[in-house]
């Protein structure tokens, strides 16, 4: 029995979590699930849908909501982070602003992600202080981009217990799966890298190595990432390496797309619609086109897990501390854990091979100093850090991009 506060709760995307709760329904049982943003308009729908969807299922946990963040997350035993600040136009101004110098438009990687985690890590940093006084026992899930900044920020700053889930991993293994004919939950792997820059080594079904049987699929794998390329590497990348590795084919393509900040901004005009309606117990179709996995495969087994006591294997965003060698001890990666109740089962150093070494390193020493940047209000910093990314590179790339964010973003004039 616990509560559970949700922080960024408005988003309607919320409402794939109360349908996981709802799956799980027999393995962990939460009190209060309390729903926390700053539209209370927004919070009062979607707390609606979740009572409808709990009442429907048969169960009894109340779903409250608030604009205070005390009030979220006092008494809390797990909190959920997803905030997005600026929502899904700033994102959509994220994506663009790196498209007009030929680079890749993301939300995470490369500029897109260094706007991001500009705007992010302050807030964040303050959520973090709350926690702290206010419920200083809880777990922190973070959800929130970019995942492998904003958990080093926070781990160097507050003493909370805090720790990074991503789904991006499990959408490979949900893809092995359904190629080789397999059972999800038997899949499992060991896996290293960061968030949005990782590898599997090996990936197991049943405790088989299953690897080699993977490679000869990599074709049907829907990486993005040419086949020849994964066999040659014998590690299984998720897609987004394909904006490293096929950076100049994403650019070509991204031209003849929208930006996805902005298709999903006009998704959430319908949706407010949608969930306005008082009786609204079923996930809109919309919402389910996006194939989001992060509650059912990722966060929700989680926190079964850690309410339970069971041990059980999640890739997950934590201080190094040894884990893969070559980067330093506090920066924080993404590898996968055996984990019970937070205690962490460790499997042995990973050695990075030559080929990926420099790549990793580069984007960690970039994501580091994009904190250190941030709390030293250092603009000749953040120009450093972004120069150092693999994406951009050029001192005068660089900074234009910078001014550019600094143009759209007044509330990142603390750089000087």
């Amino acid at each position: 029995m616990m509560k559970l506060s949700v922080l960024g709760g408005s988003s309607y995307y919320t409402s794939l979590l109360f349908e996981a709760l709802v799956q799980h329904k027999e393995d962990i049982r939460i009190t209060e699930l309390a729903l926390h943003g700053r539209n209370e308009s927004k919070l009062a729908d979607v707390a609606r849908f979740g009572a409808n969807m709990f009442k429907k299922a048969g169960i009894d946990t109340a779903v409250t909501f608030t604009t205070d963040r005390r009030r979220a997350i006092e008494g809390s035993q797990l909190i959920l982070c997803q905030i997005r600040v600026g929502g899904m136009q700033a994102r959509a101004i994220d994506e663009s602003i790196p498209r007009r110098y030929g680079i890749i438009g993301d939300e995470t990687v490369g500029p897109g992600g260094f706007s991001c985690a500009l705007r992010t890590v302050p807030v964040m940093a303050d959520i973090a202080a709350d926690i702290r006084r206010w419920a200083p026992e809880a777990l922190v899930v973070d959800l929130t981009n970019p995942a492998s900044i904003v958990v080093e920020a926070i781990l160097n700053r507050e003493n909370i217990n805090i720790i990074g889930i991503c789904d991006l991993p499990l959408i490979v293994l949900t893809r092995v799966a359904d190629v080789l004919n397999l059972d999800y939950d038997g899949l499992s792997g060991r896996y290293f890298g960061l968030n949005h820059l990782g590898f599997y080594s090996n990936i197991y079904y049943n405790g088989d190595d299953i690897t080699t049987a993977v490679f000869e699929h990599a074709e049907q794998l829907g990486l993005g990432i040419d086949a020849d390329l994964v066999r040659s590497m014998r590690l299984v990348p998720v897609p987004f390496l394909r904006h490293f590795y096929h950076h100049s084919q994403v650019v070509e393509e991204q031209k003849q797309q929208p930006v996805r900040g902005q298709v999903l901004y006009e998704n959430e005009q319908q949706l407010s619609r949608l969930f306005a309606q008082p009786e609204l117990d079923e996930i809109p179709q919309i919402i389910r086109q996006r194939n989001a996995i992060w509650y059912s495969h990722a966060v929700v087994p989680f926190m079964v897990a850690y309410a339970s006591n069971r041990k059980g294997r999640f890739i997950v965003n934590i201080r190094n501390r040894g884990r893969i060698a070559g980067l330093d001890d506090n920066a924080v990666v993404e590898v996968s854990e055996d984990i019970d109740a937070l205690k962490m089962w460790r499997t042995d150093a990973t050695k990075m091979p030559l080929y990926v070494r420099g790549l990793v390193q580069a984007v960690k020493a970039f994501e580091s100093m994009t904190v250190q940047a941030i709390y030293e209000g250092s603009y000749d910093k953040a120009v450093l850090a972004l120069m150092s990314h693999p994406l951009v590179g050029q001192y005068d790339v660089a900074k234009a991009i910078l001014d550019d964010i600094l143009r759209s973003y007044p509330e990142v004039d603390y750089l000087k």
